[in-house]
C-alpha cells in the first residue's frame, strides 16, 4: 500500500515538473506595458461566403483566436511552450518601436506568430524582427527602410511569411522598387500582400503579378499608379480572391472587364478618375464578385 502511495506521489511529482519545464516564464519589471498579446493557433480560416466577404476583409488569414481580450505585456508572462502569439507594439511617448522590440526579444522568436507593429522602425528594429523565423504575419509602417538592404534582407529570411502588410504612411515620399518586389517574389508562402506603390511602376506589377501564391493583393496610393500594361498582367492571375488597386485615368472599360475571367475573384475595387460605366455589365458576366469602383479620394 505504502508503495502504491510513493508511486502516486513519484507520478504527481513528475508531471509536476514537466508541466514546469512547459512554461516559458518572462520578466518585464519595472515598466510599462511593451505591447499586448493573444494567444493563437495556426489553423486555417474557412473559405468565407459572399455574404460574409460583403461584410469584411476578404481572406486575410486569421489565426483563431484563443483569447478574445489582449493581455498586456508586462510584469511576469506565463505562456506554454507550445503558445503561438500575436503581438501588438507601437511607438509612444516614452519608447521608440525599435525599444520596444528589443524588449520583447525576451520572449522566445519561435512562439511569435504575428506581429503588429505601429511607429517608425530603423536597421535595429529590422534586426529584431528579422530573428522571428516562425512569423506568418507581419505588420508594419510602410517606410523606406524597407526598400533597401537591411529591410530586404530581413524579408528574405521570413520564409513562412503568408500575410505582409505594409501600411500608407503618409510622411512617406515613395515605397517600392524593383528589389522589393524581386524580394517579394522569393516568399513561397505569400498568399495576402497590401502595400503602398508609389515607387513602382507597370513592369515591377507585372513582374510582382507573376508570384504564383498570392490570393489577396491591395496596393494603394494616393494618385494614379497603374496602367494598361499592370492591368492586364493582374487580370491573369488565376489565384486572385481579393484585389484593391489605384490606376491611371486612362484605363477603359474593356481592361476592367478583363477580370470577369477570373472566377476565383471575389471582390475587385478600382480606384481611379477614369469614367468607368461597366459595373452592370461586369456584374452580370460575374455575378460572384463585388465590384467596386472609387475616386483616389475616396
Amino acid at each position: 500500500m505504502r508503495c502504491l502511495v510513493c508511486s502516486g506521489v513519484i507520478a504527481i511529482l513528475a508531471s509536476m515538473t514537466v508541466h514546469a519545464q512547459d512554461v516559458t516564464r518572462v520578466e518585464f519589471p519595472n515598466r510599462r506595458a511593451v505591447g499586448s498579446y493573444k494567444i493563437v493557433s495556426a489553423e486555417e480560416p474557412k473559405r468565407l461566403t459572399r455574404n460574409e466577404a460583403d461584410l469584411a476583409r476578404v481572406s486575410r488569414p486569421l489565426l483563431v483566436p484563443r483569447g478574445k481580450t489582449p493581455l498586456p505585456i508586462r510584469g511576469v508572462v506565463e505562456l506554454a511552450m507550445n503558445a503561438r502569439l500575436d503581438i501588438t507594439i507601437a511607438a509612444d511617448a516614452n519608447e521608440t518601436l525599435t525599444q520596444k522590440l528589443a524588449a520583447i526579444a525576451k520572449i522566445p522568436p519561435t512562439q511569435i506568430v504575428r506581429l503588429h507593429c505601429q511607429g517608425k522602425i530603423d536597421e535595429g528594429g529590422v534586426a529584431a524582427i528579422a530573428s522571428l523565423s516562425q512569423l506568418v504575419d507581419l505588420t508594419v509602417d510602410g517606410d523606406q527602410i524597407w526598400c533597401g538592404k537591411a529591410g530586404l534582407d530581413c524579408l528574405n529570411g521570413l520564409r513562412r511569411l503568408r500575410y505582409a502588410q505594409f501600411n500608407l504612411a503618409r510622411d512617406e515620399e515613395r515605397f517600392g522598387n524593383n528589389a522589393f518586389i524581386a524580394t517579394l517574389l522569393q516568399l513561397p508562402e505569400l498568399q495576402f500582400l497590401e502595400m503602398p506603390g508609389d515607387g513602382l511602376v507597370d513592369a515591377d506589377i507585372e513582374r510582382l503579378a507573376t508570384h504564383p501564391g498570392i490570393v489577396s493583393l491591395r496596393i494603394q496610393s494616393p494618385k494614379g499608379l497603374i496602367g494598361s500594361p499592370g492591368l492586364a498582367s493582374l487580370a491573369k492571375m488565376t489565384k486572385l480572391r481579393e484585389l484593391y488597386i489605384c490606376c491611371v485615368d486612362t484605363i477603359t472599360d474593356a481592361e476592367a472587364l478583363e477580370f470577369t475571367r477570373l472566377r476565383s475573384l471575389e471582390r475587385l475595387t478600382i480606384c481611379t478618375e477614369s469614367p468607368l460605366t461597366c459595373q452592370r455589365q461586369f456584374r452580370k458576366l460575374h455575378p460572384d464578385c463585388l465590384f467596386y469602383l472609387r475616386g483616389l479620394d475616396d
